[in-house]
């Protein structure tokens, strides 16, 4: 105790020392210390009355846990209200945004010190932890400063420095405006009490009573905080169970202390702390329980049964109607949080500390718990409990619909969704939130309010709904004559519910005004008051959050039809649409509209057809064509809009519907239909818009949500409900998306999974993710018809990017993008630069207001651009010398802002800074003279010592267009190798990459070879100049992604793996910006947001097409399955749906047996490869045309291809040789497969697609594979086009395509068990012996058939790909063999052996690998033939599955792990002579090359490592296992013998085959192995297995620390090595591991011994089992 005295009072000295010389401790004596509470108040707990809910604590010391959203999902599931986390991670805390949650972030104890010195720290934390994730919806209502950081000694250092740190976060949160959100405290475990038994005599400890609680306490009461107590009745309990029963920990015992009755220890310990504050004068300072639990498991009383009792006593308590509070202090309520949400496997400690969860990390249930409150069920609330619906038409109310967890906003790109109007007039109208949870599950994404209830705004809080809030008629005439007026309106309407997370986005001043009678001048008074609403909301810096405008209904037109002659009504036209839409126009706001087609046809109904209100008409408007009439009356308004000068503002419908109910079209069923197509136009993808306006995006509210009973005016006005009020629909609709439309993607949060009785099985470590690269955009604005700041940052989300470059520092922009996940590099413009080259104070200025501000408010600015191409004005040469001392200032006024490595300073270049030959020889580039040394060599000086990068403008486009007759237009467009340029040992095949490499040789002249390069602009025009196409646009930006994304990067020739950041230039097209019309078509959208040209910014696709048939070494590329997509179906989904389906199934590529224009456009910017069909009706004719041929691919290739469609092949003709119809045109096939080819050939683009045609069986004679060695092509074709087939793909590297099928070949044998056996790769099966070649299944035999039919032709090398083979699920009788289980055995076991790793190949063709497509995505109806014929498919036309099927390949084989008891490996004997060993080796390399290819140079997989016996090992286990079913042995010449030892490694792959037996092989001498780390791969993976084995058991380790044997040399691998074998060693007996040690070990025959570190080794290679080490 006297040391803890003398410790504190060091520590109190050196923090009054600090406080004085920095000024920090500017508290009087309240803070200082020792000072007294003086004006002692009670003060009020915060934020916790409104709703009671259980806390829970996140702690996250596992590596097995869900991520933070499921983690999130799960607390919303248990019904806790609010979460505690224990630091401050930005993943859990985005997780928990626009939830339910309440969120208590936490400074961490080490972080203490840092934040007690400096304001500024302190400010540094909240503005990266808290604000930021604040504003963007995470409802953070506290920061605890330390865990029980005076509890023990390790932190005494830091105790003086707790209030301290405390006083300066809420400093910074106050300077904030958030101190009355967001409260202060620290956790403290109830070891501060000295004595904390009776309750009465509490008292804290000695050492810490006046120098920290005391001061601590008066903290807390001055913020109306509250103390923040982990408080364990269990371990109070289990440290003295004679002192206190197992039920009084339990909530059921009674101890008296006076005059007070304590039933629960937890009661006692809070009053304990209670009675301490009151003798330091604080008997009422609200307190929190931070921490209390019970655990379930490694102590006396650690059972399920007890944490279930006791947690569920703690919730009666906590949330019990009437608030209990304890003996001492009756009645009062007290935050409670349950430690904790999940058992940690990696809490330090015993067993205990492991197990204090509620629940295991998959999500079930340790025990049972309600934390709901006690008069409450666990579950949803049932169906609202109101009266049934009067009219008979009504349906019976629907099941209770379980209310789902309120959605976040996604953080990527957001989805659109509809809108949806809530008004209440009724009286049994279900409550707010209820309203809301009904919202919800309609899946609307707005909601339009006319008026700002209190309680539907408190409702609408913190889910993803953004909300528009209404102006009442009645109010508009106070609002207009008094700013006054309107700020209040501001201050009570708005401001307080978008603060505490109602999502606020639009303010409707007044509904339908203009239709009303100008009563008190109201008409006048409309803008006016719309303008003091604005001017409230621009002061309080949420202008581009909150748009204002003013519903209309259609009657302010004259006349709407047709749309091109409507105009407004006379007398509001000039003197209030006008100035209505010039303040629209000038705050970037929507015209609001409500329009009704329904009340429209009923009033003309002779005139207007019905099915044209229903989205079903046609009516011509000069050259538009109206197919509704919904777009006729936008169109109309935009009409008059135009007519008065505003001809593109937008139009946003904020009520349109259909009644349900009092009129003779007033049906459920029209209503549905109407809803269903105005979705279904609102949501398309990419929008429709009207024929005036195509592209347009429209937002839409549907009138409305619920039927009102009290809505005046005729049955037809209270009817226009989606729902009734008890929540059951009026009739059937889906307001998500259509087609095009993805399902759930297979990375979407999985359903929580059933509870199981034992905890489950450590989940494996799966190493951080790099953070993911993102393509970047400029977002230029040299528009006058560009969509607003915050929708233009909407858009941006939408396209993926993940930077964005502004050419100024325009604070609309700049606060449009804060709290986005956007990195903004921002710009100081040409002709300011003088002006902060000359001021230091002016740059100052410049920082603290452009940057400092903005990134302090949420807007990650990571960059300032010191002007744009300012060095290729040479008129302007003076400004050039400004350059660098700008940048100079620039940086120095970023560090004096502590934004220093936060911010970067360069500037943007253009490509004129090189000499004028300079892209003519990359390699000798330099700068231009004038530049070079007077500002080249400042600059890079500059950026070199600030770790900057060069900014560089540069188009491949511009050089192309002046130097055609140079650069070819593929060359500029990445796909140069037919006209590549050679310079030195450098070949280019882009000339991005040449330009590139050009700026850096000229910065090596200077100097300079490690300064990056930022490329700030690049992109391609749509219009105006020679090239500039939409398709070309569309082809250079989706390579340039491609290039960009790539993983590894690509690099250039001269720099290869660097990594360079790129932004295309631009976003939207600029009608403003000046030069000739190509300037003003750079963007990816049109201004009004629609796409210019189609791109997907965020997946690299392959650079090229490349055949899927695998080459010499295809080792490494990850092989996929392919499907078949028949549509001989009348139930079929959309394309679009279908390609999602395939996407979720897993294949890598897709044969369609057309070129379907809506298939290949689904199929775009996918990572899907396309197999496209001439169709056989076809063939004739593009055999006589070459002309022909190249339309065909000119309208089936050319656009699809250009636009992303991953085509790599044409089959000419789908089992064509099978059909006699056209046996005339057989001889023609080839003919046409070589047109197609040469029309292929014609561009660089898409010259590697393959050319074939698929075959079927009956080729073959007899369609014969019985026995394979024996087939042979039937005699009709085998010459004639079998012949002249096989040269053609021969000399092109083709395949021949293959539709084969065992289930056919034995649907047409003798139908016995056998050979059903044999067709469904039954392990069983009989096999089938030609001569020296075995067979195991019929899929085997009948490939090798058709290779020994090649081979008869000469042309035994042609591949092989498969394009069609299945099983089908129902045939025409029992014995047909066609059923899901039968197919599901089929395709799996087909799936397993073409994707195997190494491949298996067939007999004949061991180790090759076969491309294959199954047989087909979905059954088809309409397929002639057999029943059979239509149960081919994996998947119903519904997308449910028809078998289960799982297309992942299986997993390679491991190297030195076995295969099986009966996996031989042929390899040299290491004692072999070396001379006979080198002459085996040559004999089998001269008999046969292709054994000897692996390691025939550096380049080749096998190689490494270079020695004479691996070599000669790799060549005879390739010969062996080729030939030992001909009767090889693995011996040559005594020099090799075989092993059960796979000495595959990386990727040189030693092929497997065990259809044979050894015969005569010798086997090798027994040898020594050991147990090594496995070179090159990732250090963090062998580090993590070491600290396993070393957590297991020290002493294995022992040898490796310092000054042992094996401490030398000192790497991760030699230490991971040494303690690996010896672990290994240890466990090799008993069998229980082998060596593997999560993929950080493998065997090795080289003793790693040295020294005096001795390696111990086993003899032989004893079979391990494959459980993973630990």
């Amino acid at each position: 105790m006297e040391r803890d005295r003398i410790i504190l009072a060091f520590w109190a000295i050196v923090v009054v020392v600090v406080g004085l010389i920095g000024g920090t401790q500017q508290q009087s004596g309240r803070y200082g210390g020792f000072g007294t509470v003086l004006d002692e108040k009670p003060p009020q707990l915060r934020h916790h009355d409104r709703l009671r809910k259980m806390g829970i604590t996140y702690s996250r010391l596992a590596d097995n846990l869900p991520s933070p959203k499921q983690a999130a999902q799960l607390m919303q599931q248990l019904g806790v209200g609010s979460v505690r986390i224990l630091d401050s991670d930005p993943d859990v805390i985005s997780a928990l945004a626009n939830t339910s949650l309440r969120v208590v972030v936490s400074v961490q104890n080490d972080d203490i010190p840092t934040l007690s010195g400096s304001v500024q720290a302190a400010s540094t934390w909240f503005y990266t932890y808290v604000y930021p994730f604040f504003m963007n919806g995470t409802h953070i209502t506290a920061v605890n400063v330390g865990n029980e950081l005076l509890s023990g000694s390790k932190y005494i250092h830091a105790w003086m420095q707790l209030i301290p740190a405390m006083q300066n976060i809420h400093e910074v949160i106050t300077k904030a405006g958030l101190n009355d959100q967001i409260i202060v405290s620290t956790s403290c475990a109830t070891d501060i009490l000295d004595t904390s038994f009776p309750p009465s005599a509490g008292s804290f400890r000695e050492s810490i009573t006046d120098t920290i609680m005391r001061p601590l306490m008066a903290f807390i009461s001055d913020n109306s905080s509250a103390l923040f107590l982990n408080v364990y009745p269990y371990r109070t309990w289990v440290s003295d169970r004679q002192k206190f029963p197992l039920e009084f920990a339990l909530f059921h015992g009674s101890v008296k202390d006076g005059d007070l009755t304590y039933t629960s220890l937890l009661d006692a310990e809070l009053d304990a702390v209670w009675a301490a504050m009151a003798k330091l004068g604080f008997p009422k300072l609200p307190l929190q329980i931070s921490e209390t639990g019970w655990p379930t498991l490694g102590n006396p009383g650690a059972t399920p049964d007890n944490a279930a009792t006791y947690i569920q006593g703690l919730v009666s308590k906590t949330l019990r109607e009437e608030p209990k509070g304890t003996p001492l202090h009756p009645g009062g309520y007290i935050p409670t949080y349950i430690f904790s949400l999940f058992n940690e496997d990696k809490r330090p400690g015993p067993p205990l500390e492991q197990n204090w969860g509620l629940m295991y990390s998959n999500g079930s249930h340790v025990y049972p718990a309600n934390l709901t409150p006690p008069e409450t069920p666990a579950s949803p609330p049932p169906h609202l409990a109101l009266p049934p619906h009067p009219l008979a038409s009504a349906p019976t109310p629907l099941p209770p619909l379980a209310l789902p967890p309120r959605r976040a906003p996604s953080d990527e790109s957001p989805t659109r969704k509809m809108g949806i109007n809530y008004r209440t007039q009724g009286d049994n109208l279900p409550s707010p939130s209820q309203a809301v949870d009904l919202m919800l599950q309609l899946d609307v994404g707005s909601v339009r309010l006319f008026d700002s209830d209190r309680d539907v705004l408190t409702a609408l809080a913190n889910t993803s709904l953004r909300v528009i809030v209404s102006v009442k008629n009645k109010d508009i005439v106070d609002l207009a004559d008094s700013q006054q007026a309107a700020t209040e309106w501001f201050l009570t309407n708005i401001r307080p519910f978008y603060m505490s997370g109602t999502r606020i986005v639009g303010v409707n001043v007044g509904n339908e005004v203009l239709s009303q009678f100008n009563k008190d001048g109201i008409w006048e008074r409309l803008v006016p008051a719309m303008q003091n609403i604005h001017t409230s909301i621009t002061h309080a810096g949420l202008k581009d959050k909150i748009m204002v405008s003013t519903s209309c209904a259609m009657d302010i037109i004259d006349t709407f039809s047709p749309p091109s002659a409507a105009s407004f009504r006379e007398e509001i036209a000039d003197s209030f649409m006008k100035p209505l839409l010039a303040f629209l126009s000038d705050n970037y706001s929507a015209f609001s509209l409500n329009v009704y087609p329904y009340r429209t046809w009923s009033i003309d109904q002779k005139n207007i057809p019905l099915q044209y209100a229903l989205f079903n008409g046609s009516v011509q408007d000069g050259e538009l064509i109206y197919s509704n009439l919904l777009d006729a009356q936008l169109d109309a308004v935009w009409t008059a809009m135009a007519k008065l000068g505003f001809p593109k503002l937008r139009l946003e419908i904020t009520e349109t519907g259909w009644p349900s109910q009092g009129d003779t079209s007033a049906t459920p069923e029209i209503a549905a239909t109407y809803i269903q197509e105005l979705v279904n136009k609102i949501l398309a993808h990419p929008p429709k818009g009207t024929p005036l306006h195509p592209g347009a995006y429209i937002t839409a509210y549907i009138f409305s949500l619920l039927n009102e009973d009290k809505r005046p005016g005729p049955a037809i006005e209270q009817n226009w409900g989606l729902l009734y009020p008890n929540g059951s629909h009026v009739y059937s609709v889906d307001l998500s998306p259509p087609p095009p439309t993805a399902p759930t993607p297979p990375h979407a949060l999985p359903p929580i999974p059933t509870p199981i009785a034992e905890p489950p099985p450590n989940l494996p470590h799966t190493p951080p993710q790099k953070p993911m690269r993102k393509i970047g955009v400029n977002y230029a604005r040299l528009g006058d018809n560009l969509l607003p700041p915050y929708q233009a940052v909407e858009l941006i989300l939408e396209l993926g990017v993940g930077n964005v470059r502004i050419f100024d520092s325009d604070p609309v922009a700049l606060t449009a993008l804060a709290n986005t996940s956007l990195r903004v590099i921002i710009s100081v413009k040409n002709e300011d630069i003088e002006g902060l080259a000359g001021s230091q104070k002016a740059a100052d200025e410049w920082v603290h207001t452009k940057v400092k501000n903005f990134y302090m408010g949420g807007t990650n600015i990571i960059g300032v651009n010191v002007g744009n191409e300012i060095l290729s004005n040479t008129t302007d040469t003076a400004t050039w010398q400004h350059l660098v001392p700008a940048m100079k200032n620039i940086h120095h006024s970023i560090i004096q802002e502590e934004l220093d490595g936060l911010v970067m300073v360069s500037t943007s270049c253009g490509m004129d800074i090189l000499a004028n030959s300079s892209l003519l020889q990359p390699s000798e580039a330099s700068f231009r003279e004038d530049i070079a040394d007077s500002v080249m060599l400042p600059l890079l000086q500059f950026i070199s010592d600030n770790s900057s990068a060069l900014f560089l403008n540069v188009y491949p486009y511009r050089t192309w267009f002046d130097e055609q007759e140079t650069f070819s237009l593929e060359f500029a467009l990445f796909n140069g190798s037919g006209s590549a340029v050679k310079t030195g040992d450098f070949t280019y095949t882009s000339l991005l990459d040449l330009q590139l490499d050009a700026v850096w040789a000229a910065m090596a002249k200077l100097g300079f070879r490690k300064i990056n390069l930022e490329i700030t602009e690049t992109g391609w025009p749509t219009d105006g100049g020679d090239g500039a196409t939409p398709e070309l646009a569309s082809t250079y930006t989706q390579r340039l992604v491609n290039r960009v994304l790539q993983d590894p990067p690509q690099g250039t020739p001269l720099h290869p793996g660097v990594y360079t950041p790129t932004y295309i230039y631009s976003l939207f097209d600029e009608d403003r910006r000046p030069g000739l019309e190509l300037e003003k078509h750079w963007g990816l959208l049109h201004p009004n947001g629609s796409q210019a040209y189609s791109a997907d910014l965020t997946t690299p696709g392959p650079m090229s097409p490349t055949p899927p048939y695998a080459t010499e070494n295809d080792h490494g590329t990850v092989r996929k399955m392919g499907i078949s997509y028949g549509r001989a179906a009348d139930n079929l989904p959309h394309p679009n749906v279908a390609v999602a389906l395939m996407k979720e199934l897993g294949v890598g590529s897709v044969r369609i047996y057309d070129s379907d224009a809506d298939v290949l456009t689904a199929l775009a910017n996918t990572t899907l490869r396309v197999i496209i069909s001439v169709q056989n009706k076809d063939v004739r004719m593009l055999a006589n045309s070459q002309e022909g041929a190249d339309l065909w691919v000119q309208t089936n290739i050319q656009p699809f291809y250009t636009t992303g469609t991953n085509i790599i092949g044409v089959d000419v003709g789908d089992e064509f040789l099978s059909n006699p119809i056209f046996n005339d045109t057989w001889p023609q096939l080839v003919s046409a497969m070589q047109n197609i080819h040469t029309s292929i050939t014609k561009s660089e683009l898409y010259r590697g697609i393959m050319v074939s045609t698929s075959c079927a069986m009956d080729v073959l004679h007899n369609s014969s594979y019985n026995p394979p060695s024996a087939a042979t092509f039937r005699y009709d074709i085998a010459d004639p086009v079998m012949k002249p087939l096989m040269e053609f793909l021969s000399a092109n590297s083709f395949p021949l395509f293959l539709n084969v099928y065992p289930y056919r070949g034995w649907l047409s044998g003798n139908h016995d068990k056998a050979s059903l056996d044999f067709a469904l790769f039954e392990s069983s099966a009989t096999p089938f012996v030609d001569g020296n070649v075995i067979y195991t299944n019929a899929l085997d035999a009948q490939l090798d058939a058709i290779w020994m039919a090649m081979d008869k032709l000469g042309f035994p090398n042609v591949e092989l790909e498969i394009t069609e083979t299945g099983w089908p699920t129902q045939g025409d009788s029992p014995d047909a063999e066609a059923s899901p289980v039968l197919a599901s055995t089929y395709v799996q076991r087909l799936v397993d052996k073409m994707l195997a790793d190494p491949p298996h190949g067939t007999p004949l063709h061991p180790g090759t690998y076969i491309p294959t497509y199954l047989f087909s995505l979905f059954s088809e109806n309409q397929k002639p033939g057999p029943i059979f014929e239509q149960h081919w498919g994996i998947l119903y036309p519904n997308g449910s599955r028809v078998y289960k099927l799982d297309l992942k390949p299986p997993p390679p084989s491991a190297p030195g792990a076995s295969e099986g008891n009966g996996a031989h490996w042929c390899m040299a004997n290491p004692s072999a002579d070396g001379v006979a060993l080198q002459g085996a080796l040559k004999t089998i390399c001269n008999q046969d090359q292709q054994y000897c290819k692996a390691f025939a140079g550096e380049k080749h997989p096998c190689y490494q490592p270079n020695t004479l016996i691996e070599h000669a090992s790799f060549a005879f286990n390739q010969y062996w296992q080729d030939r030992k079913t001909r009767g090889a042995i693995c011996d040559f010449n005594g020099t090799a013998g075989l092993t059960t030892i796979n000495h595959s490694h990386g990727d040189c792959m030693f092929g497997y085959n065990d259809v044979a037996e050894l015969g005569d092989s010798p086997l090798l001498p027994t040898k020594k192995y050991w147990c090594v780390a496995k070179p090159n791969i990732d250090e963090h993976i062998i580090q993590e297995a070491l600290n396993n084995v070393c957590s297991i058991n020290t002493k294995i380790c022992e040898p490796v620390f310092l000054n042992k044997p094996c401490h030398a040399p000192v790497t991760v691998a030699d230490h991971a090595s040494y303690a690996f074998n010896a672990y290994w060693q240890a466990n090799v007996a008993e069998n229980s591991t082998n060596c593997d040690f999560g993929g950080a070990a493998a065997l090795t025959t080289v003793n790693p011994s040295h020294g005096m570190c001795v390696f111990e080794g086993v003899d032989d290679n004893p079979q391990r089992s494959t459980s993973p080490a630990p």
